[in-house]
């Protein structure tokens, strides 16, 4: 299925929750592997994902959104024919616009020691968010 893949209950419901283990621009496959092994809607979906046009501490839940230029979404609207699913954008941008200017570089870069307490923050709340979805 080309996914790390783990079924644990939440608020009553089983619920599956994978991690894609190809190329983030190839995410689609695996979705689509899901959501036919799983028999889901894609309104059945939450896809999480890092967003360098939120800055760091923040987050987005949104639904039937566009890619805005993210390879990994792009192909999963691809493989599933529709962006009706659910996504939370986590964000990632830094304040200091200098250190985003090599996008590749600064999206696979670790975050700094400061940085890393904002990350912990945004990721509870954005916990939160997602069992309130379920």
């Amino acid at each position: 299925m080309s996914s790390i893949c783990i079924t644990c209950p939440i608020k009553g419901r089983d619920v599956v929750v994978a991690k894609p283990i190809t190329f983030m621009n190839q995410s689609g496959i695996p979705v689509k592997a899901l959501v036919e092994h799983f028999r889901l809607l894609p309104q059945d979906i939450i896809i999480i994902h890092d967003d360098k046009d939120i800055v760091l501490g923040k987050f987005k839940a949104q639904i039937n959104r566009g890619a805005a230029g993210h390879n990994g979404i792009k192909s999963i609207v691809s493989s599933l024919g529709t962006q009706e699913f659910h996504r939370l954008r986590i964000g990632v941008a830094s304040n200091n616009r200098n250190k985003m200017e090599d996008t590749v570089k600064f999206v696979l870069s670790r975050f700094g020691f400061l940085e890393r307490g904002l990350v912990k923050t945004v990721i509870n709340s954005a916990a939160e968010q997602i069992i309130d979805l379920i």
